[in-house]
């Protein structure tokens, strides 16, 4: 059974038929029909999930916050992605506005916050990122899968070369960490 607002779509267009249920089951609505999807998969929705758990704030804020705190380096940002990214939170019910101002002619700016369903699927999203396993398939571990394509010297060189940056990432990222007194 369809919800009604698909039932006329659906039984005016039956070839769709089938793409709209599958766009249907893996946006993850429960057999009630609920609009809340159970999942959103970018790791930009989970950034502004957190963002807000922080503090309320609008779209450009979030993407400011973003690069300020180098984030954009293992977090993907486009504002037109970030603007679906918060329409989807919002229709879903895990984000809401606070408030909507304007300055002068400039146009409305929306402050958003977290509401406490998107608290809830924040906390169990990196609970459940912090503890499972997951196959990803990242560049360096199919380099290392084709290495008798390089010389031994060669490929000994560059693996050294990796191990100097990421060493210099480190430092970086630790420089960056507050720590607490002792």
């Amino acid at each position: 059974m369809c919800p009604p607002i698909l039932r006329r779509f659906v039984h005016t267009n039956p070839p769709l038929t089938l793409g709209i249920r599958r766009r249907i089951l893996v946006y993850g609505y429960s057999e009630g029909h609920s609009k809340m999807p159970q999942k959103h998969s970018t790791p930009l929705a989970l950034a502004v999930l957190v963002f807000l758990f922080e503090r309320p704030m609008h779209p450009y804020e979030m993407a400011a916050t973003l690069r300020e705190r180098h984030k954009e380096e293992s977090i993907k940002l486009r504002y037109g992605s970030l603007y679906t990214v918060i329409g989807l939170l919002e229709s879903s019910g895990r984000i809401r506005p606070k408030e909507t101002t304007r300055d002068g002619k400039r146009p409305e700016r929306t402050v958003y916050e977290l509401t406490p369903a998107g608290e809830e699927e924040m906390r169990e999203w990196m609970r459940e990122i912090l503890r499972t396993p997951v196959k990803e398939f990242p560049q360096f571990e199919a380099g290392l899968s084709l290495l008798p394509a390089v010389p031994l010297e060669e490929a000994a060189g560059f693996l050294d070369a990796r191990i100097d940056l990421l060493n210099k990432e480190i430092e970086k990222v630790n420089a960056g960490f507050v720590r607490p007194r002792q």
